[in-house]
């Protein structure tokens, strides 16, 4: 993937695995000169954004009430 950051393309790979990242692993990015690219800061908050909207949601959500356990093992 030419032109990712290291650090955008190892989390989204954790993401895709469902893994965690452990911290002896973890991946920072370095910006020389930061007070002078505030462009290059900028984009890379904004990929973590849309790193983050990607990212399978850790509950869901049900639209209608599920039945009680009682009702399920009933015999037919």
């Amino acid at each position: 993937m030419n032109g990712t950051d290291s650090s955008i393309f190892s989390l989204e790979l954790a993401y895709r695995n469902k893994q965690k990242q452990p911290q002896s692993n973890l991946i920072v990015s370095k910006v020389d000169n930061a007070e002078k690219n505030p462009k290059q800061i900028q984009n890379w908050i904004e990929k973590v954004n849309e790193l983050h909207k990607k990212k399978m949601a850790s509950t869901v959500t049900y639209t209608k009430q599920m039945p009680d356990i009682e009702s399920l093992m009933q015999v037919s």
